[in-house]
């Protein structure tokens, strides 16, 4: 199987003992789906799986999910550098995710939706957009300056 450095393209600046790897892709006649796993040291700690609409225009993280042993320390932000980096070598518009989370005892879907925002995405209706390129984005979900 080819790296993903080398299926992608995508420069991935991780510490020692950090690598994304076991890439599995699927294709159907409306999106590609990718998935991605982060390994600490050999052992997994994460994953995310990525859904590129065949339009090109959006990416649309399907899930990201962090090993509870694993959390705390940065990984989720890694694999969401990943999905934005994935997105800008893919030219789409925007990236999307849906802000819940599944173990509400770790963090609330409110604390979750402004660790988003503060990485640049939108709340747009119940998911959050992030503009990959302004002047692509519908009016209706522009950053506002």
């Amino acid at each position: 199987m080819e790296t993903l450095e080398k299926q992608y393209n995508i420069p991935y600046a991780f510490e020692a003992g950090l690598s994304v790897r076991n890439v599995y892709k699927t294709v159907t006649e409306e999106h590609e789906l990718i998935c991605m796993r982060l390994f600490v040291n050999n052992e997994k700690a994460g994953e995310i799986v990525l859904k590129l609409l065949k339009d090109g225009s959006t990416l649309e993280i399907d899930s990201l999910y962090i090993e509870k042993e694993h959390r705390c320390q940065g990984h989720g932000s890694k694999l969401l550098t990943v999905a934005e980096e994935t997105a800008l070598k893919r030219n789409v518009e925007r990236v999307i995710i849906h802000p819940y989370s599944i173990e509400e005892d770790y963090m609330s879907d409110s604390a979750l939706k402004r660790y988003y925002m503060k990485r640049g995405f939108i709340p747009f209706r119940c998911k959050m957009v992030k503009p990959v390129n302004d002047r692509k984005m519908p009016h209706s979900i522009r950053r506002k300056n």
